[in-house]
């Protein structure tokens, strides 16, 4: 089997890169396949997210800051995810900007998607006074956003 190697370095957007979306500590998932090789996956992040990501830097000019992005099922249990999160498949991160609170980031992302400048949002929410939510939805369109 051939190993590839992923340039983490990788340029996804104008202000965002592959590492950005995952976490240091989170080595992916490893199994073994037929022939008794290690094998790890990381899932990518959806370029639906990414693209969701760079409006909202592009809207606010100033660096988004990702504190969760793509998890593998092992990082998702240590930090008490659902069991079906958006993370693990790449289509969801939680994010911080500095300098704005999550209620301020809500508002800005609610107008957005208001005015249809983010097709592919579903969801977002605030978990901390700094910290918001985004995920996106790339088989069902909806209309949903929350506080």
């Amino acid at each position: 089997m051939k190993k590839e190697k992923i340039n983490m370095n990788k340029k996804l957007a104008t202000n965002f890169r592959l590492r950005e979306f995952y976490n240091p500590n989170d080595k992916g998932t490893t199994w073994r396949d037929r022939d008794g090789n290690t094998v790890t996956v990381r899932p990518m992040p959806a370029q639906e997210l990414v693209d969701t990501l760079q409006a909202i830097r592009s809207r606010i000019n100033k660096p988004v800051h990702l504190t969760s992005g793509v998890r593998s099922e092992q990082r998702n249990a240590q930090v008490r995810g659902s069991a079906r999160s958006a993370h693990m498949s790449g289509h969801a991160a939680d994010f911080v900007v500095h300098g704005m609170t999550a209620t301020q980031l809500f508002n800005v992302v609610r107008a957005m998607h208001g005015y249809g400048m983010l097709p592919h949002l579903a969801f977002c929410y605030r978990i901390s006074s700094t910290v918001l939510h985004v995920g996106v939805d790339v088989w069902i369109r909806r209309n949903s956003i929350w506080g």
